[in-house]
């Protein structure tokens, strides 16, 4: 199924017995999915499970559901804005569908907007920021799509939402589009909508979810 079909099938768009049947099924493993998600952030709040310090300044940007949500230009926005302050920045990315060179296509989409900016591919961020350090001497990483990612600590969470979809359909994957439930929002220092106009209905829904109700709606 693509991706158009699927997001129709989870928003209810797609009507019929084997559309309720099939919705029915992915939120049962939605449920074991949550269940998951809640232990581990429960862990790290509990801290059962060790967040690691860095001797670095660390800022992620990332998102509450799957899928993009533009943080790309955030992140080259971000890293440049360091580099022309003076200072020696990285970036670092998981690296999804990653290929033999140790680039992928986020890769080369960055070192076209951010030249000469260090980019890491590494799903251990931690081990990512070592060698930001070591290699590079790095006095700030950005680290890409990390907001679920919370092994690392970070000085700055800078969260993206996605105005078509701002809160997956209201479930957690696979049943609707949410990495987590909507309260990590808490998590967030900056929560930034891609839309001139934040309706009402989504301004009351995000102070729902934000502690100190701190957002930002005009696009960098």
């Amino acid at each position: 199924m693509d991706e158009a079909k699927f997001r129709k099938l989870i928003s209810g768009e797609t009507t019929g017995l084997g559309a309720m049947l099939s919705r029915g099924l992915l939120y049962f493993c939605s449920f074991i999915y949550g269940s998951i998600i809640w232990i581990r952030n429960l862990s790290y709040d509990i801290k059962w499970l060790k967040t690691h310090e860095t001797d670095c300044v660390v800022i992620s940007i990332g998102n509450l559901t799957t899928g993009g949500t533009g943080k790309t230009p955030v992140v080259s926005y971000v890293a440049n804005w360091f580099d022309r302050e003076g200072y020696d920045v990285v970036i670092i990315s998981r690296g999804y569908h990653q290929l033999e060179d140790d680039v992928n296509d986020e890769k080369l989409v960055l070192e076209k907007l951010c030249p000469g900016i260090p980019h890491i591919l590494n799903k251990n961020r931690v081990e990512a920021v070592q060698q930001a350090i070591a290699e590079f001497d790095a006095d700030v990483v950005v680290l890409d799509d990390a907001f679920q990612h919370r092994r690392l600590a970070r000085d700055l969470d800078i969260v993206l939402l996605d105005m078509s979809a701002p809160f997956g359909f209201d479930f957690l994957l696979p049943r609707g589009m949410l990495r987590e439930h909507p309260d990590g929002l808490n998590r967030a220092d900056l929560v930034k909508c891609y839309s001139p106009v934040l309706t009402r209905q989504l301004r009351s829904k995000l102070k729902k979810f934000r502690n100190n109700n701190v957002f930002c709606v005009t696009p960098l």
